[in-house]
């Protein structure tokens, strides 16, 4: 998982700047997190994706991936997860 992630942000920060040149200084975050989604759940994800930016207005990163941990019952110690 770990190389396809790594290909997956190379890739993608080259196209990036390639297609916006404005947006050279574009870096992503360190480290990653995957989930799955249930087909019956595909529409509420794509709603969530189309209204990601009104919706970390007020909640941020951080603070949704606790929750989304927390509500599935994932154990983690943010010194790994935050670096």
């Amino acid at each position: 998982m770990m190389d396809l992630v790594k290909t997956l942000k190379g890739n993608s920060s080259r196209w990036i700047s390639l297609e916006f040149p404005e947006l050279r200084q574009f870096q992503w975050q360190k480290g990653y997190a995957a989930f799955s989604v249930s087909p019956q759940n595909v529409s509420d994800v794509a709603h969530y994706i189309r209204r990601q930016k009104e919706h970390h207005q007020s909640t941020d990163f951080k603070n949704e991936l606790r929750t989304l941990l927390s509500n599935h019952g994932v154990e983690y110690n943010e010194a790994y997860v935050w670096g």
